[in-house]
């Protein structure tokens, strides 16, 4: 069997739920208490597969579409989320409960796009549909002498605003566009995102990071932003 279960919680706007615990009054408090609530569900769902003795036969993977600002002042002066590509919008949960395989976190980053090619290999599906992700059973085989394609990260809506982010970790680059602007950060030292490197750095890291995304922008990006929303 195949199933996806979408809860809709945590999302704005945030509501109260009886059975969450009271945080506080701000935003993020409301937004904890979400995330109780939909993992209190979510307990529910794995309790009844393994009641069912099916937990230790059935892959799971659990994610997010996005994350959210929660202090205009601390998340690049915006609250809720579709405003930019910042990691705090787009870095997002990517768990995998893989039975046979031993629990392992894996540091660089993946994408969500990977999702379908990891699940195609490790039921043996066989496919012939083009697929733009990687199957990630290599990194949770626990390989360590993987390089991930680079991570892209796209918004279009609307298109005067049109941004695409990269991350070739540890750096990431993001390109504004119909501004034709370009803001260059340090994941390992700078997570937050709050210096930005663009002509501090090294031409010629800069030149190959930016030549990388206008070449996927060319050939994949042109595809894809049909599909875009």
């Amino acid at each position: 069997f195949f199933i996806m279960s979408h809860y809709a919680d945590p999302h704005s706007g945030y509501q109260r739920h009886r059975e969450a615990p009271r945080y506080g009054g701000f935003t993020a408090d409301l937004y904890d208490e979400e995330i109780f609530y939909t993992d209190l569900h979510l307990g529910r769902l794995f309790d009844g597969l393994k009641e069912r003795g099916l937990m230790d036969e059935t892959i799971v993977i659990l994610t997010a579409d996005h994350g959210e600002g929660l202090d205009r002042e601390k998340d690049h002066g915006h609250i809720y989320h579709g405003q930019h590509l910042y990691d705090n919008l787009i870095h997002v949960p990517l768990i995998a409960w893989v039975p046979g395989f031993e629990g392992r976190r894996v540091d660089e980053p993946v994408a969500t796009i990977d999702i379908v090619p990891t699940l195609l290999d490790l039921t043996g599906t066989v496919h012939r549909a083009p697929l733009s992700g990687v199957s990630l059973v290599p990194w949770i085989e626990g390989r360590s002498d993987l390089n991930h394609p680079p991570v892209i990260s796209q918004k279009f809506q609307p298109k005067r605003k049109a941004k695409i982010a990269m991350i070739q970790w540890p750096h990431k680059v993001i390109w504004n566009i119909p501004l034709n602007t370009w803001e260059l950060y340090d994941l390992s030292e700078d997570p937050k995102e709050l210096a930005n490197l663009y002509g501090e750095v090294d031409d010629e890291l800069m030149r190959r990071l930016q030549l990388t995304l206008k070449a996927w922008r060319a050939t994949v990006g042109e595809r894809t932003s049909q599909l875009s929303f």
